[in-house]
């Protein structure tokens, strides 16, 4: 015999069961959409649908409402920024009415995606320090967003688009465009902006500048004044002349013209010293007292003469002995029987040092 209706309580809720068949078939318990995260995806971020509750064995189907929302078996997604209300269903089973949840909303925001590489784009980045300031330019980046640029080191200030050095030496500036529909924020790598000033004053600082032989050891360059870390150099100019780090050397005679230069370094422009200039000076060749006349008779006069030496420097001569002396034209006389002994000495002169002659012995007899 088939029951077509019946009455009577569910343990389940109190309703009166529907009599289907042979089995009386009630109300599932409460059905929830029961995803906890609901706010935060992006469009085309499919979110996984689940629910919990329900009674018996009937398939969970989702259904949704919204613009640009759709929903595949348990599957949610939205193709733009949208509110998504979804709806679980859970088909009868066996002794169990189909059941529905409430709704429950997702939002979703507009689908993103990474900006272009975003870059200052400022070619000149070192500036004299006269200046103290720069108009910051960019290159790349996607949207609309503003850009804004901040300073990560440096006493340093940015007002809108222009960088102020307020102290110091260099400031690192990067620059950030600001998320807009479509894009997500982006910020550039870091860029130093350098500001510099002429260093102090650089010398060739060697007091001494005469080397006076070629003894193959040279003079050791040294400077005073400049700024900053930069490494000195130098160069010269001169035939025989050469430099080799800090040590000038020449093949004498010669006259070396030596200029230092100190690099640019952080917060300084390259400095150029003014010029030195080196004196190498040769030996002269031997000189000689030259004249043959050696024995005089007292009153007499010897004429002196050198030869060899080099270089321009003037001829003098000195005399040792009593009752010996020079006339008014530099020659030799004695006054008494006596022996003079003479040596010629020929000054230093461009490229030469002075030098002696050895001495020479004249005799004065009586007359």
């Amino acid at each position: 015999m088939m029951l077509l209706a019946g009455c009577g309580g569910s343990a389940a809720d109190g309703a009166a069961p529907v009599i289907r068949g042979d089995a009386a078939s009630v109300a599932q318990k409460v059905l929830t959409v029961s995803n906890t995260n609901t706010t935060g995806m992006a469009a085309g971020m499919a979110t996984v649908l689940t629910s919990s509750g329900g009674s018996g064995t009937g398939a969970v189907n989702f259904s949704v409402t919204g613009t640009a929302c759709s929903v595949s078996e348990t599957s949610l997604n939205a193709t733009d920024a949208a509110i998504c209300i979804v709806t679980a269903t859970k088909e009868a089973s066996t002794g169990f009415l189909e059941a529905t949840s409430a709704p429950k909303t997702f939002r979703y925001s507009e689908a993103k995606v990474a900006q272009d590489t975003l870059t200052i784009s400022n070619t000149v980045l070192t500036l004299p320090a006269t200046t103290g300031r720069t108009t910051l330019t960019t290159t790349g980046g996607s949207g609309t967003g503003p850009i804004t640029f901040s300073v990560s080191k440096g006493i340093c200030s940015v007002t809108l688009a222009t960088v102020y050095l307020r102290d110091g030496k260099q400031c690192w500036v990067s620059a950030t465009r600001a998320s807009s529909y479509g894009y997500w924020g982006a910020t550039s790598e870091t860029v130093v902006f350098t500001w510099t000033s002429p260093q102090a004053t650089l010398s060739v600082s060697n007091t001494v500048l005469t080397d006076a032989v070629d003894d193959g050891v040279g003079v050791e360059l040294a400077t005073s004044g400049g700024s900053g870390d930069g490494v000195v150099t130098y160069t010269v100019t001169g035939t025989g002349c050469s430099v080799s780090g800090t040590s000038l050397n020449a093949t004498p005679p010669a006259t070396c013209v030596v200029t230092a230069t100190k690099a640019a370094s952080t917060g300084w422009i390259e400095a150029t010293s003014a010029t030195g200039t080196f004196t190498f000076l040769a030996e002269q060749d031997v000189l000689r007292l030259s004249g043959e006349t050696l024995t005089a008779k007292v009153g007499n006069a010897i004429e002196l003469t050198t030869s060899g030496g080099s270089g321009t420097g003037a001829v003098t001569f000195k005399v040792e002995g009593g009752a010996c002396l020079f006339d008014g034209k530099k020659r030799l006389i004695a006054t008494g029987v006596t022996v003079c002994i003479v040596t010629a000495k020929k000054a230093a002169s461009t490229g030469y040092l002075a030098t002696e002659s050895e001495s020479k012995t004249f005799s004065y007899t009586k007359k």
